[in-house]
């Protein structure tokens, strides 16, 4: 027999054929783990025991899925317990009309309903059949900021850049193309403290912050590990997440081109391949690659609780998605946001080439729809409509934008 790094066993004719024959994408069957033939090591044994444990693990999962609800319900009862406590004593103390300012709760609409997905328009990002390798994109509120491939032929050291464009409902319009990276870009982050600093970086393994395509700062980053993940701070402070799973941060004032923190203490946590935050609830959900707690890839929603007079902060999971989805291909970034006061989450399956909806209040049945093409999805982000009940789903791909109607109603079907 033989076993790869991840630790799963195979016939050892039968993995070396399945690496031979997938070639440099070769992945662990199991767990989609990358695997290559330096990675086989032989075992000899008299005899070999089989044991289905797939109930075992369902067991498993159950239990540890009932273990994180009743840690959340305790929480949540404490934190009852005390606003309680602290309600008294405001009555007794004669402070019951004080104003006091608090994040607005996520309702669970009584009601029934059901959300919808709608196929809207295609747009192009180059012209013909041109590949424009788009991996990342952000917007702040005028402009989308989209990393791509630059067709001038005067960009031989800097072929890829950022393009910015303007979406409405009438057309997509490309605008201009700042030739920054000698590799495709996985970040696009504008700054939210002045909407003209761009953050970059990708697989040159370089950052950049650029306004206007000027580069006011750019550094490398440490081993040579490209940049997969990227946010702002502070108005001088950004943090970048790199391959390996090492998280540091930088700042724009600093001469020095080192970091001036690592999150991580030097090792990578390489399981989550995404987080999305919701400013107005204080909720952010996360979604982990295949193994460890779920044997596919599964999505979790946390709430963030800060305690005013301590100024503590904890973080504790109130929801769980887990889907049968196994593929991972590459990072992608699904989609978190509230309307009508509750929770929503859109994530692209790989498996089935599609977009899922789900409600994390329970109260609306999950939602799919197919993905019109076979390209990589890079991106999905919800862009807010004149309607209460509707957002768009503006979902970028390697050579074009799709953009997909996302809404609720009251009725059940």
């Amino acid at each position: 027999m033989a076993s790869v790094k991840c630790g799963h066993f195979f016939g050892y004719s039968c993995i070396a054929r399945w690496i031979r024959s997938e070639g440099r994408n070769a992945v662990c069957p199991t767990c989609k783990s990358k695997a290559t033939m330096k990675d086989v090591r032989k075992h000899y044994s008299a005899a070999v025991k089989v044991a289905d444990t797939t109930e075992v693990e369902m067991l498993r999962n159950s239990n540890a899925a009932l273990h994180i609800r009743i840690s959340g319900l305790e929480v949540e009862l404490a934190r009852k317990d005390r606003e309680l406590t602290e309600l008294i004593k405001r009555l007794h103390d004669g402070k019951a009309n004080r104003a006091v300012i608090s994040v607005p709760p996520v309702v669970v609409q009584t009601r029934g309903g059901r959300m919808f997905m709608n196929p809207e328009r295609k747009e192009a990002l180059a012209s013909g059949s041109a590949n424009a390798d788009a991996r990342a994109l952000d917007f702040n509120g005028e402009f989308w900021a989209v990393g791509v491939a630059c067709s001038q032929a005067r960009n031989i050291f800097s072929p890829f850049g950022i393009r910015m464009l303007t979406i409405s409902r009438q057309e997509l319009k490309l605008r201009e193309c700042y030739p920054l990276h000698s590799g495709r870009s996985r970040v696009v982050v504008f700054s939210p403290f002045e909407s003209s600093l761009l953050l970059s970086g990708g697989e040159d393994k370089r950052a950049i912050v650029s306004m206007n395509g000027t580069v006011r700062r750019q550094w490398k980053m440490p081993h040579e590990k490209p940049v997969w993940a990227g946010c702002w701070t502070a108005p001088d402070k950004v943090v970048l997440g790199l391959g390996d799973g090492r998280v540091f941060e930088y700042d724009l004032e600093s001469d020095s081109t080192e970091p001036i923190r690592e999150y991580t203490q030097g090792v990578g946590r390489l399981p989550i391949i995404f987080t999305g935050f919701d400013e107005t609830t204080l909720h952010f959900a996360v979604t982990f690659s295949p193994g460890g707690r779920h044997p596919a890839i599964s999505h979790r929603l946390y709430k963030l609780e800060v305690e005013d007079e301590s100024d503590e902060v904890r973080c504790v999971e109130v929801a769980q998605w887990l889907t049968d989805c196994q593929m991972s291909s590459t990072m992608w970034s699904n989609c978190l946001f509230s309307l009508r006061s509750s929770l929503f989450f859109v994530a692209f399956n790989e498996d089935q080439q599609r977009f899922d909806a789900h409600d994390w209040s329970g109260r609306r049945t999950d939602v799919m729809i197919r993905f019109p093409s076979s390209s990589v999805v890079a991106a999905i982000r919800a862009v807010p409509t004149p309607c209460e009940t509707r957002k768009t789903i503006v979902v970028l791909a390697d050579k074009a934008i799709y953009s997909i109607s996302f809404g609720l109603t009251d009725v059940v079907s």
